[in-house]
C-alpha cells in the first residue's frame, strides 16, 4: 500500500539520500517546494523514514551528536506522518 506524506525538506534530503540505494524502499517525489515535500512511499519506506525520525528526534544536541536543526527537522516529520 502506498501512502502520500508532505515532510519538511531538510530531514527528508537527509533521510532520502542516507537510504536511496535500498530497493525495499520505494517512493516518488510529487511536488517539492520550500516548506514541503510531498512524497508517495511503500509501506516499507514509510516504516522506515518513521524510525528514522524518531532515532533523530531523539538524539541529543551537541558536536558529537546531531545538528540541531536536523534534529528539529526531524521532530517535524514525526509529527506529520
Amino acid at each position: 500500500m502506498m501512502k502520500t506524506v508532505a515532510l519538511p525538506p531538510l530531514f527528508w534530503e537527509d533521510h532520502s539520500d542516507r537510504f536511496s540505494d535500498n530497493p525495499e524502499f520505494k517512493w516518488k517525489e510529487i511536488k517539492h517546494t520550500k516548506h514541503n515535500v510531498t512524497v508517495k512511499m511503500n509501506e516499507a519506506a514509510y516504516n522506515n523514514l518513521r524510525s528514522d525520525a524518531n532515532y533523530y528526534s531523539n538524539v541529543g544536541d551537541g558536536p558529537d551528536n546531531v545538528y540541531p536543526s536536523l534534529r528539529r527537522s526531524a521532530i517535524a516529520t514525526l509529527k506529520r506522518l
